[in-house]
């Protein structure tokens, strides 16, 4: 199994399909979703959709570890540009609470601050990537 870096995307491969399978049969023998009182459509959504996203909960955390794990040295450096990109957009919403009399923030300034950090993230990313 290849572990990709914590700013790649996770690919769903064969330990995420027998995760998956595993909390199948976890979530069915658990709750048994046959015996419920609803309609069968409802029944099998359910016994899909919670264990899928249970297992894809569980695969991606598991899989954002393990890749910390087995390669800290160069993971470190994308953690802190993660972390600056998200105090910057911490620093522009304390702003923006701040100038709204410290209550609600606005809408539009929580847009701004989330647009900032991917952009900033992006950014600095593709900065370090590419040192030209």
């Amino acid at each position: 199994m290849q572990v990709p870096a914590i700013d790649e995307p996770v690919k769903l491969s064969g330990p995420f399909w027998a995760t998956l399978c595993l909390a199948e049969a976890i979530y069915c023998w658990y709750f048994r979703p046959w015996h419920w009182d609803y309609p069968i459509w409802y029944r099998i959504v359910s016994a899909v959709l919670f264990p899928f996203l249970g297992a894809i909960i569980i695969y991606c955390v598991t899989m954002f570890f393990v890749s910390i794990v087995m390669n800290f040295r160069s993971q470190k450096q994308t953690m802190a540009l993660f972390f600056f990109a998200i105090a910057v957009s911490g620093i522009v919403l304390a702003f923006a609470w701040v100038k709204a009399g410290f209550r609600n923030v606005p809408p539009a300034a929580t847009f701004v601050a989330g647009y900032l950090a991917s952009t900033l993230f992006s950014y600095l990313r593709r900065k370090r990537q590419n040192p030209n």
